[in-house]
């Protein structure tokens, strides 16, 4: 490459790079106007419940939801929905799982509930808030019935959002019938690379896990055998 196309280059990458950089502070800019906008209407007074079915609706479509606002928009939307609702950073906008409807998991994960719910009650006595993505069913084992997923790092704290997840991520239970396998990453996919019953679960975990930093790319796959989870490179399987 010649010195006046690397020179070419370089000036296209100063010009656009500030370019890209003004779009998205609009855009955020945007955004956040929007967002506090509707807040703004949803608290003003005398508000008729159409009006409020309008605001609420609106607040629900947004795409994303300033840090900041975060708190405001769950306020202006729980006052028009029935059921509980929270933004999470995985899936937007989900209604809270209510205390009555509990009763119909398993008992490893009302026990995994109770521990967190005590935990949580240790930060100025807050109050645990499960959304719906915090517990699902998919089949670990490949025997085509469906077990338990209790990702710790998805639920809420009324009083401390952070006391689940750190850099390396958070808990994520794995239930299958009374046995319950705890790994602590910051995301998990299961994969069937061999066939629909032979399900292999990956998680993205710490890069410490693999000799690096926090940053360093690292996973763990385990499988079910034998009654608990099986995965090569560590002592003692779950």
């Amino acid at each position: 490459m010649t010195g006046i196309a690397k020179a070419f280059i370089a000036l296209v990458v100063v010009i656009i790079s500030p370019m890209g950089l003004q779009a998205d502070t609009k855009q955020s800019g945007e955004a956040w106007n929007t967002t506090d906008g509707l807040i703004n209407q949803c608290n003003a007074r005398e508000l008729s419940r159409n009006q409020l079915s309008e605001i609420a609706k609106q607040l629900w479509n947004l795409s994303k939801i300033d840090w900041g606002l975060r708190k405001e928009a769950t306020k202006c939307l729980n006052e028009y929905f029935d059921d509980e609702v929270v933004y999470t950073w995985d899936e937007g906008w989900q209604f809270v799982i209510r205390d009555d409807q509990l009763n119909v998991y398993p008992e490893p994960v009302k026990r995994l509930i109770s521990e967190e719910k005590a935990f949580c009650a240790e930060f100025d006595d807050g109050k645990l808030k499960i959304p719906q993505s915090a517990i699902q069913k998919a089949d670990l084992t490949g025997d085509g019935y469906k077990n338990y997923i209790f990702s710790s790092q998805k639920l809420f704290c009324s009083s401390n959002n952070f006391i689940w997840s750190g850099s390396g991520g958070g808990k994520i239970s794995l239930v299958v019938g009374d046995h319950v396998s705890t790994f602590f990453a910051r995301n998990m996919e299961i994969t069937y690379p061999y066939g629909p019953n032979f399900p292999i679960i990956i998680f993205f975990v710490h890069g410490s896990m693999c000799g690096g930093y926090g940053a360093t790319s690292c996973m763990l796959a385990t499988v079910w055998g034998d009654g608990k989870f099986e995965y090569v490179g560590r002592e003692g399987n779950q």
